[in-house]
């Protein structure tokens, strides 16, 4: 999931030249704020986060949940 989203925010940040350096301008953090929430194996990125970059991207995002296709359960 956080592979997915990664990839469309590096799309919009580039789609609209905005660069690492100036997204962390925008949000008003560090970047090694913004590195984690450009890193694909960080799942540690706040709903609030996530929230704020779609904002500056003028972006909208849903959160689905599915259930896997294996034969093994979980109790």
């Amino acid at each position: 999931m956080k592979r997915q989203f990664v990839m469309k925010l590096r799309a919009m940040m580039k789609a609209q030249g905005i660069g690492v350096n100036a997204l962390q301008k925008i949000l008003g953090t560090g970047p090694s704020q913004v590195q984690r929430l450009l890193d694909p194996e960080d799942a540690g990125v706040s709903l609030k986060s996530i929230v704020r970059l779609l904002a500056v991207f003028g972006a909208e995002g849903q959160i689905a949940v599915e259930q896997k296709r294996s034969k093994e359960r979980v109790a």
